[in-house]
């Protein structure tokens, strides 16, 4: 299983925890898609003891800037209010 594959059930079960992106808001919300992101949510959701966060950010280390614009991109328009 590649690391899209790993973080898509993840990013599904924190957003019915976490309706707002928790700990990963600034990556899964806003788009913000770059490592350094990735690694500031991963700190935040580590020092709230966010496990579930923290497994997610580590998934998305895996994937390339694009891969992770894409994932976010795809993530927003699945959970997109109608």
């Amino acid at each position: 299983m590649n690391p899209f594959e790993k973080a898509l059930p993840l990013a599904k079960e924190y957003y019915k925890i976490h309706r707002a992106g928790g700990n990963l808001h600034v990556v899964l919300d806003d788009g913000n898609c770059t490592q350094e992101d990735v690694e500031l949510c991963l700190r935040q959701a580590s020092r709230e003891n966010d496990e579930l966060g923290v497994r997610l950010a580590q998934e998305l280390l895996k994937l390339n800037f694009y891969e992770r614009y894409y994932f976010v991109t795809a993530l927003y328009e699945q959970y997109e209010p109608n």
